[in-house]
């Protein structure tokens, strides 16, 4: 479900800059819709794409109702990353990498640019470690670490 979060978020960032291209407009309201069917409100978050909070409600919503097993709004969330990530990367700084209960054997994150923290791990555990290599935050607001 992170994955739907970040979406979200995401996609938030990307129509707030207003010059989102095409694909990622189409993307984002496709998600938007799969949400907008399961009686999810999202207007919260897009106000405050950058706030753990909305971030953290999303996932607990869709956690209650057992989003982790709807194929169809994984796979349309997977896709806005991905056109994100393709056509309208400014949209990732303003989130960065942010993970919540997750449980893996190890975690790599690598190259990210980000205007506020570049990496946010809460409530998380990798047995065998972590690795974080190439980050950069603050980006855009001086040399803050």
């Amino acid at each position: 479900m992170n994955v739907v979060v970040t979406a979200v978020a995401l996609g938030a960032v990307a129509e707030a800059n207003g010059a989102a291209p095409t694909v990622v407009s189409d993307a984002y309201a496709a998600v938007k819709r799969l949400l907008d069917e399961r009686g999810i409100d999202l207007s919260a978050l897009e106000r405050r794409p950058d706030s753990a909070t909305q971030r953290a409600a999303l996932w607990e919503t869709l956690t209650d109702l057992g989003a982790a097993g709807d194929n169809e709004l994984m796979a349309a969330a997977r896709r806005l990353v991905e056109v994100i990530g393709v056509d309208a990367a400014e949209a990732g700084p303003a989130v960065g990498v942010d993970l919540n209960q997750v449980e893996a054997e190890f975690l790599r994150v690598q190259h990210v640019q980000s205007g506020g923290s570049a990496v946010i791990v809460e409530r998380s555990r990798f047995p065998s470690g972590i690795e974080l290599t190439d980050l950069n935050a603050g980006v855009g607001r001086g040399n803050h670490p």
